[in-house]
């Protein structure tokens, strides 16, 4: 697993509820998928990730829009 994942996964257990921390897990997910061409269960956990983002984000996120399109393009 990516450092990046790792890392992600820490920051996310600090608060379950932050969106900006799923939306950046998500980011992890579809990055680390793209850059080591893992299983398409990378993205699937990434676009999980997202909607969760969706969720418990106060403030919008254009790129969150963009990401879960380019997951669900690939998927």
């Amino acid at each position: 697993m990516s450092e990046s994942v790792e890392m992600a996964k820490k920051a996310l257990n600090l608060n379950l509820k932050d969106g900006e921390s799923w939306y950046i897990m998500g980011n992890a997910y579809m990055s680390n998928f793209f850059a080591n061409m893992l299983t398409i269960d990378e993205l699937t956990k990434a676009l999980k990730s997202y909607k969760q983002a969706k969720e418990y984000l106060s403030t919008p996120i254009g790129d969150l829009h963009y990401n879960m399109a380019t997951v669900l393009n690939y998927l």
